[in-house]
């Protein structure tokens, strides 16, 4: 199997009888290989392996988990400070997502981010993470620390997808 995506082609490749003794099979395999291929860039060709299939249900998997995982109140933010240079003082904190999922413990937002912006979750995580980080500085304010800002890191995705402005509108009121 190969796609071409404007000048770039990657392929993915499987071999009977050793990847499957029907079509079916084989162009399952083929497709695997393809989007193993797609993930590690251009002018790319992936044979099939088994450990390939054994990492998309790992993946899958964790999709799954990652559909409940905001549902569950698995989610939450941490807060790292932004120090100003001049003086050494807080001016606010940026805002980073992490997983702590009962089945796997402490996820690392390198294995989850990715997943989400491929499967689209990345748009109501992002939203969830704009309300929180949001309701988490109005408190900071009402505590009288007013002079603290608020970074949250977006995904291009969220960019692309249309309705940022009105997400960030519906999280700063």
């Amino acid at each position: 199997r190969f796609r071409r995506f404007s000048s770039i082609r990657v392929d993915g490749l499987a071999i009977a009888p050793e990847d499957g003794r029907d079509a079916q099979t084989l162009l399952k395999n083929a497709d695997i290989a393809l989007y193993k291929a797609k993930d590690e860039g251009r002018n790319t060709c992936c044979f099939f392996t088994p450990t390939m299939n054994e990492d998309l249900k790992t993946r899958q998997a964790m999709e799954n988990l990652l559909v409940h995982a905001l549902d569950r109140n698995e989610l939450f933010l941490v807060y790292q400070p932004v120090i100003r240079l001049a003086d050494g003082s807080i001016a606010g904190a940026e805002a980073l997502l992490r997983w702590l999922c009962p089945e796997r413990g402490l996820i690392a937002p390198a294995h989850f981010i990715p997943i989400a912006e491929e499967s689209g979750l990345i748009v109501p995580l992002g939203d969830w993470v704009l309300h929180e980080a949001c309701r988490e500085l109005k408190a900071w304010h009402t505590l009288g620390h007013s002079h603290l800002s608020m970074a949250v890191n977006l995904s291009a995705i969220q960019f692309r997808r249309g309705g940022l402005e009105e997400s960030l509108q519906a999280a700063l009121d």
